[in-house]
């Protein structure tokens, strides 16, 4: 068996040496008629020759400093009738809180979760003895009468405040008393007198015991990556997955991710995306850390956040770590490789064209510009010319009919319908290539691709 030491016996004897300090004798009186009072020193008796010889001055004839108190053992037994199921193992799992590095101030996200393994400890009775020197019978008599009203019959001790040990609580009994060291008639050889009072200890002397990773599932580790290195797919590939997964978004919150950070919502009234945005939460914000602690600890820059597109199955992926200015906002770093591939040419700018055109707030028309068209129309279906935007004409001084989510291109002469809002109904993919932001069109209204609100159940902690 390896060594192994853990002070039980001495916190026990710390803990009852506590109880004796304090007391206090009457001591004369000052020049005013108060009272003096003395505080007796008390300490553990079993103090090596050296010590002793260095308190009495190196001499003999050094008289012993009174009124005193000194506890030591008497006897340690082990005690049979406590033996309880000696071979009996317990087990408990814990969780931690965690605590920070500087401060040492508890937080309320969790750190680790173990299992700790306590064997039954062993049972014995420990006798201690509390002998009280004095010099005079009125000092005896004031801690005497001090001490005694304290045991009737008994108190509790407590060795630690650990609350995985099971031995630390236990009880002192007064069993015996022995009010004095001398007997009558007294002679002149030593003024000192030794009162002596007898306790009953039991102690549980406990094994060391094994502490281990909880062996209770709190996260689910695997490889994000395919057999190919393909992220997206390893994780939404059902035929293929290297090992069985469960979308879990605790208890019921919705996830807001834009501009390279997530956030939580509980408000139920969003109801989809705002066009060429985002929604953003009306309620409290929420701290991450006190969500996560349910499920485990995320890792900064290792663990990941999934979401899922309801509406065709896309999974965007990225690491994700805590904001060290607010513990209400992740920081989420895309993978590239999951974002959608665009189905449309990418286009210049998005405008609304009754702002802006070329050669107004727009470069000049040159061949290939393209511009996805919002809010309002360019010109007007029977072209009543009182609505055309001259900045929008063709080089016949003609305009192209666009509406609104349109994208329209010019080929050196005219502005010509690429993409037909009213008439498209599938989804597809363009990207701004002005503010490298991508979009889809879906439910006749662009959306920003993959940012925006995901309700619960479409996004995915990987810790």
């Amino acid at each position: 068996m390896q060594y192994f030491y853990d002070n039980q016996i001495r916190r026990f004897l710390q803990q009852f040496i506590r109880y004796f300090s304090g007391f206090q004798v009457e001591y004369g009186k000052d020049a005013n008629g108060n009272p003096i009072y003395l505080t007796v020193p008390v300490r553990y008796a079993d103090n090596n020759r050296v010590g002793a010889s260095i308190l009495r001055n190196n001499s003999e004839n050094t008289v012993t400093n009174v009124p005193m108190m000194v506890v030591y053992i008497d006897n340690l037994k082990y005690h049979r009738p406590h033996i309880q199921s000696p071979s009996y193992t317990e087990q408990k799992n814990i969780r931690q809180r965690s605590t920070d590095p500087l401060t040492g101030e508890i937080k309320t996200y969790q750190q680790n979760a173990v299992t700790v393994e306590r064997m039954m400890p062993v049972p014995y009775r420990m006798d201690l003895k509390l002998d009280i020197y004095t010099s005079n019978i009125e000092q005896k008599l004031q801690l005497w009468e001090q001490i005694a009203i304290m045991f009737n019959p008994s108190l509790e001790i407590q060795s630690t405040e650990n609350y995985l040990d099971w031995t630390s609580l236990s009880w002192i009994m007064l069993t015996d008393t022995n009010f004095s060291s001398r007997t009558i008639p007294i002679g002149t050889e030593d003024p000192i007198d030794v009162a002596t009072f007898t306790f009953e200890i039991p102690v549980y002397i406990t094994p060391p015991a094994l502490v281990k990773k909880l062996n209770a599932v709190t996260s689910i580790v695997a490889t994000m990556y395919d057999s190919s290195g393909n992220l997206a797919q390893a994780i939404t590939d059902t035929a293929n997955q290297l090992g069985s997964r469960q979308w879990f978004t605790p208890s019921g919150y919705n996830a807001i991710v834009a501009n390279g950070q997530v956030i939580l919502s509980q408000n139920t009234l969003y109801g989809t995306n705002t066009p060429l945005g985002v929604p953003v939460p009306v309620n409290e914000p929420i701290p991450w850390r006190s969500v996560i602690n349910y499920i485990g600890e995320i890792s900064n820059g290792i663990s990941m956040m999934a979401f899922v597109d309801e509406n065709n199955g896309n999974t965007v992926v990225g690491t994700i770590s805590y904001d060290p200015t607010n513990d209400s906002v992740l920081l989420f770093n895309v993978d590239p490789a999951t974002i959608p591939s665009n189905s449309l040419v990418a286009v210049d700018r998005i405008v609304d064209p009754l702002i802006a055109g070329p050669g107004v707030g727009l470069p000049i028309a040159t061949a290939g510009q393209r511009y996805l068209i919002i809010n309002n129309n360019i010109g007007n279906a029977s072209n009543d010319p009182s609505n055309i935007p001259v900045a929008w004409a063709n080089t016949d001084n003609t305009v192209t009919f666009a509406y609104a989510n349109d994208i329209v291109e010019y080929d050196g002469n005219n502005w010509n319908i690429s993409f037909d809002s009213q008439a498209t109904t599938t989804e597809e993919y363009v990207t701004n290539i002005y503010t490298n932001i991508q979009y889809k069109w879906v439910d006749n209204l662009w959306q920003k691709s993959w940012e925006g609100l995901y309700a619960e159940g479409y996004w995915l902690l990987i810790i």
